[in-house]
């Protein structure tokens, strides 16, 4: 199994990472965000098309790599979590071309908000987080926990109702009132709005670091 991410603007710096194989029936929720590091990557410098090809011999690689990877060795029922993201922020989309042989098949769960962020920053003893939408499908809201440094535990910290839509750009922030001394980790949860064929809630996997003061 390959594939090619092509950004909209040649000029964009993409860059991604898959983790698994995890077993049969997982779930977004199940495991995201990952534990372990990603069995392939690529955060290399150069611009344009990037991915996995049926010619590239490193299974990951840094900002001074070619954007190219191994393909994966895949079989029946086994699920991958894949993670794309636009270095460059410029908020413009990208295509995503499978490249399947020898029998292999798949089966995407898609996430149901395109999601840009989040960061956050210290803001005397507070922290604000921000995070846009480039659309959303569905969304009702998304959930905000938050986690010392080396800590897994994540607590719920609040909520922002979703107000965007398929096409709309739209822009959220949260203010977090108090924040630990030292780092704080942050993740946002999208929650569907529960209408037919809904999905149910799940993690969008991404984390943010801030260190407010004391």
């Amino acid at each position: 199994m390959a594939f090619d991410i092509n950004p909209a603007d040649p000029a964009d710096d993409y860059d991604f990472a898959i983790w698994g194989p995890f077993p049969p029936g997982s779930t977004p929720s199940s495991i995201c965000p990952p534990l372990s590091a990603p069995l392939r990557c690529s955060y290399a410098a150069p611009s344009g098309t990037t991915g996995l090809n049926f010619t590239a011999s490193d299974l990951t690689e840094g900002a001074a790599g070619d954007k190219w990877v191994r393909y994966l060795d895949v079989t029946v029922g086994q699920v991958y979590l894949l993670y794309i993201s636009n270095w460059s922020q410029s908020g413009l989309e990208f295509s995503l071309a499978w490249n399947l042989q020898g029998g292999a098949s798949l089966d995407c769960n898609i996430l149901n908000a395109s999601l840009v962020g989040p960061e956050a920053h210290s803001a005397s003893n507070q922290v604000l987080l921000g995070w846009t939408t480039l659309e959303e499908h569905g969304t009702a809201t998304f959930g905000v926990e938050r986690a010392d440094a080396g800590d897994d535990s994540f607590v719920a910290i609040g909520s922002v109702n979703a107000v965007g839509g398929p096409g709309l750009t739209k822009r959220y922030e949260f203010l977090d009132p108090n924040p630990r001394v030292g780092l704080n980790r942050y993740r946002l949860k999208v929650q569907d709005s529960g209408g037919a064929g809904s999905i149910p809630a799940r993690w969008m996997c991404c984390m943010a670091n801030s260190s407010p003061s004391p």
